[in-house]
């Protein structure tokens, strides 16, 4: 979605002057190398013709392990955009 098509759900993030930082929290499970298995989960769904960026963006804590599609950074069904 976009600001035209759904100004409801549609989101535009800038932010020229300072870092940007998602943390997730950590968790208290832990798998048998001593890793969190839980973290945070950034997804951006099916946005084809659309291109995608992130810059300047500090993750931590993200990705669900054990948990299939719940990768740090997910483009859910984006197809191959150029500019992304």
């Amino acid at each position: 979605a976009t600001l035209q098509t759904a100004p409801d759900y549609a989101v535009e993030v800038a932010s020229l002057t300072r870092s940007i930082v998602l943390d997730a929290d950590d968790d208290d499970d832990q798998n048998y190398k001593g890793g969190y298995v839980m973290g945070g989960h950034l997804i951006i769904y099916g946005t084809p013709e659309i291109a995608q960026t992130l810059e300047g963006v500090e993750i931590n804590n993200f990705g669900q392990q054990g948990n299939l599609g719940r990768y740090p950074i997910h483009f859910h069904i984006c197809q191959d955009v150029a500019g992304s």
